[in-house]
């Protein structure tokens, strides 16, 4: 292990408890690369029984550093049983320019986490609602992105 990711990177298929505001209480199931990008399924509530996450009611899905689980601060609940990529599938996820009126649709490599395809679309399409945000935020901006959604869902 490196003193850059004592802990290890994020392993494909495990969840991890993400402090949000002094609790551990959202959970992120991660596809991630190994070089500090990850990609995951974030929840809103916690469970024991790690088969009772479903990618189809995350709160947020998307691309984050992975300093959190490197360092320790985002701690291993452990692996999803029966783990299949295509239940966990990296979905595409929409960039806005709202000042140049463009929005881009990307697709990335579920294993690298490069981006292998992009397609402009309107900047009033409907997709930019339907898909997640591109974006790479690190894990404590994304914390407090995620305390910003909570907070708004409650």
């Amino acid at each position: 292990m490196t003193k850059k990711c004592p802990f290890g990177p994020p392993r494909v298929g495990c969840a991890y408890l993400v402090p949000v505001e002094g609790e551990d209480w959202i959970v992120v199931v991660a596809a991630a690369n190994g070089k500090g990008t990850g990609f995951g399924y974030f929840f809103r509530y916690i469970s024991e029984d790690l088969t009772d996450y479903n990618s189809g009611e995350a709160l947020h899905v998307g691309m984050f550093g992975d300093f959190g689980v490197c360092q320790g601060e985002w701690s291993t609940l452990g692996e999803v049983p029966n783990f299949k990529l295509r239940l966990w599938p990296v979905t595409p996820l929409v960039a806005v320019d709202h000042e140049a009126g463009l929005a881009f649709v990307r697709t990335y490599d579920p294993v690298t986490l490069s981006t292998v395809g992009e397609e402009k679309i309107s900047s009033s399409s409907s997709l930019i609602e339907k898909l997640p945000r591109d974006g790479f935020p690190g894990s404590r901006v994304l914390q407090k992105r995620l305390a910003r959604k909570k907070n708004r869902t409650q």
